[in-house]
């Protein structure tokens, strides 16, 4: 539709609990439209003057103004920086204060456009109320039945679409205390859920991706080039034993640095005095080993949670 060109372009608040992946939508978001990305940690200004707030944000807008801003925990930030940020959702602009004459020691005021920057707004407010839709759908008979994890996850995703919309998502955060000026200004409110097993499963894929490649730049100067050769087969034994309905997006990042990273680690050591074509496979044996005490951890799986979760009467 058309947006409105006295205000910021895209201006979204995504609220859900720890480690589902809103900073990382964030970021991701930034990196496919080729923006710069900024993350200000709103609780710093818990007791905090709006001054230091704007001038934050405006050193960032005014070294680009198409940067991708995340606001993490906005509603931490005191009443008064809340309101500056109201404002600044609202016109699309806001003023810094700079330092002026030293002698006078003057301040100029400076105003800052940024009508051209994407404005996100990240929090973990309505978390349980979340965590509760997401886990009634993952237990309803459709999710149960289906006999694969794309079904599974499609059985899911309707239900959420009618058990929490957006417009009943508002009505809880206003409930729980949330700005209601602030979410009106928001183009969408958009609830952030926990994984379900096929989600979780491109999340491993990822992660496992993202530790290959850089381990692949800290060889860089070996002129080695590192190869999973097993990843599809790691990627789906770490999702099927780990998975639990709930489990966060952080948790699988630290399954996999407490599993591959080490076990690439161990390569390099092996191979460091000899010459080496890259050619990586994990141990899925000690890998399976690892997750197993693991999952005794409570930190990683919640009480009575069942490790290796399947779908129907597979098993």
């Amino acid at each position: 539709g058309l947006s409105d060109a006295t205000k910021p372009p895209i201006r979204i608040g995504l609220f859900g609990p720890r480690g589902t992946g809103k900073t990382e939508a964030a970021i991701t978001y930034a990196k496919a439209m080729n923006l710069p990305f900024k993350r200000i940690e709103m609780n710093q200004y818990a007791q905090g003057d709006p001054a230091l707030f704007l001038k934050e944000l405006g050193a960032t807008i005014r070294a680009n103004p198409y940067h991708v801003v995340l606001f993490d925990e906005f509603e931490k930030a005191s009443i008064a920086v809340q309101n500056a940020l109201l404002a600044l959702l609202d016109s699309g602009f806001f003023n810094v204060q700079e330092s002026g004459n030293v002698v006078r020691e003057e301040k100029a005021t400076v105003k800052v456009d940024a009508r051209k920057a994407v404005f996100m707004l990240a929090s973990n407010a309505g978390d349980d109320f979340i965590r509760q839709a997401f886990l009634e759908a993952s237990g309803s008979q459709a999710a149960l039945s289906a006999k694969t994890a794309e079904e599974n996850n499609a059985a899911i995703q309707k239900a959420l679409k009618s058990s929490l919309t957006p417009s009943m998502l508002e009505q809880h955060l206003m409930s729980q205390g949330l700005s209601g000026p602030i979410l009106d200004r928001l183009q969408a409110v958009l609830p952030v859920f926990p994984a379900t097993a096929f989600e979780f499963r491109n999340v491993v894929n990822l992660h496992a991706s993202r530790i290959i490649d850089e381990a692949n730049k800290e060889l860089k100067d070996s002129k080695i080039s590192l190869q999973f050769l097993n990843q599809a087969d790691f990627v789906n034994l770490v999702a099927s034993k780990f998975y639990y309905p709930g489990i966060t997006n952080r948790a699988a990042l630290r399954i996999l640095q407490d599993t591959l990273r080490d076990q690439i680690t161990e390569a390099k050591l092996a191979h460091a005095n000899e010459a080496w074509n890259g050619e990586f496979s994990a141990d899925l044996v000690k890998v399976a080993k690892q997750i197993e005490e693991q999952a005794c951890d409570l930190s990683l799986t919640p009480k009575g949670s069942k490790i290796g979760f399947q779908y129907g009467n597979q098993k």
